[in-house]
């Protein structure tokens, strides 16, 4: 149930579209009017006779004969509701917002957006700010800081506020806190690759224990026909020293392929203790 209610006529006080003065706590509801084709962010005030409606405060004098009950639009939040006029100050918070923050709503209370953020978010909120000032409603993410420092990652939806005269005098936000989500995904960013870099090292063995045995295979003819020609009678000594030097080269070469086959997880593993203070 939806009950239209002008400001002007509650508590005899004249209309406040900067909000600061309602009669109101902190909201579960917000509410949009739909105002001669211009969606008003408003916030209304819980129905205090059955608890099941909500007393919409209008703007104007009068409008609550303007403006059908279609033209309004409720819904029931549990996000940070945040309030701020034209200079980025705070006018209304409510208490999912301030524990966003680590802090309460009296200490938000008259306190500078860009209190809440580091310098490169003070940048990317000013940019905001003009944005919201140029009538601009839109959706993203942004990282504020808790009071002791930590960050906190939320998802904002923000639309500006308008006076009688269309004049943008303030923005209406809906945070919400995506913290472990982010923590989430970057958990899995981190999984991923971990898990590229497992594949990689996979591919790059199984190259390598390829490599390693067509290698092993030459050196199998070279140090077989090394070894015949070491055998022959006659041998010169300068022609059996190149034999010794070449079959010492292959011995070498294999002792290499080995390791690459270790690495590939093909080779013959042998343990042994080794005393490396007498290397």
């Amino acid at each position: 149930t939806i009950m239209l209610t002008d400001v002007g006529d509650v508590n005899n006080k004249a209309a406040s579209p900067s909000f600061q003065n309602g009669p109101y706590d902190s909201p579960v509801v917000v509410c949009s009017v739909n105002y001669a084709n211009n969606t008003v962010p408003v916030v209304p005030r819980v129905h205090n006779v059955t608890g099941t409606g909500f007393e919409v405060w209008l703007q104007n004098p009068g409008d609550v004969d303007a403006v059908a009950p279609d033209d309004v639009h409720c819904l029931v939040v549990e996000e940070g509701v945040w309030i701020i006029d034209a200079e980025g100050r705070t006018t209304f918070v409510n208490e999912r917002m301030a524990t966003m923050l680590g802090v309460t709503v009296e200490q938000m209370r008259g306190r500078s957006i860009f209190d809440y953020m580091d310098e490169e978010g003070r940048a990317r909120a000013q940019h905001n700010l003009e944005r919201r000032r140029a009538g601009i409603r839109e959706q993203h993410e942004f990282t504020f800081l808790r009071s002791d420092g930590t960050p906190v990652h939320t998802w904002i939806t923000t639309n500006p506020i308008y006076d009688d005269q269309g004049t943008v005098i303030g923005a209406l936000g809906m945070i919400t806190d995506v913290t472990e989500r982010v923590r989430a995904d970057e958990e899995r960013e981190q999984l991923r690759s971990r898990m590229e870099s497992m594949q990689r090292l996979d591919s790059l063995g199984v190259l390598a224990g390829g490599v390693a045995h067509d290698f092993n295979n030459l050196l199998v003819g070279i140090l077989g026909n090394a070894d015949l020609l070491r055998q022959l009678e006659g041998l010169p000594t300068f022609a059996r020293e190149r034999l010794d030097a070449l079959v010492d080269a292959a011995e070498r070469a294999a002792g290499l392929t080995g390791q690459l086959l270790d690495y590939a997880g093909r080779g013959e593993r042998r343990a042994e203790v080794l005393d490396l203070r007498a290397r």
